[in-house]
């Protein structure tokens, strides 16, 4: 049972210690539009000024939520935990970015 603790505490000061920011959640939501644009300059550019007014991010200390600002809603499109940050593509697909 002790081990079980140990090993729990050790996974929960990592997740902490690791939990993506912002700008991690902005680079993957870029990143991610290029994808989906094909490497597109225009896309790029216009990505890169973007993310940063409309990429909001919920943090819960082990991990955290990437939110896209659409109008007044903000529609759930990634998280991110140990480090990373994965965007669904898919959901941006849905709104045509």
């Amino acid at each position: 049972m002790r081990y079980l603790i140990y090993v729990l505490t050790v996974i929960f000061v990592m997740a902490f210690s690791t939990n993506p920011d912002i700008r991690d959640h902005q680079y993957a939501f870029e990143e991610s539009i290029m994808e989906i644009s094909g490497d597109n300059i225009l896309a790029e550019i216009i990505s890169h000024s973007a993310a940063k007014r409309i990429i909001v991010v919920d943090n819960y200390y082990l991990c955290s939520v990437t939110r896209l600002k659409i109008g007044v809603d903000e529609v759930f499109i990634g998280f991110g935990f140990f480090g990373e940050v994965f965007i669904l593509t898919d959901k941006l697909k849905e709104y045509d970015l």
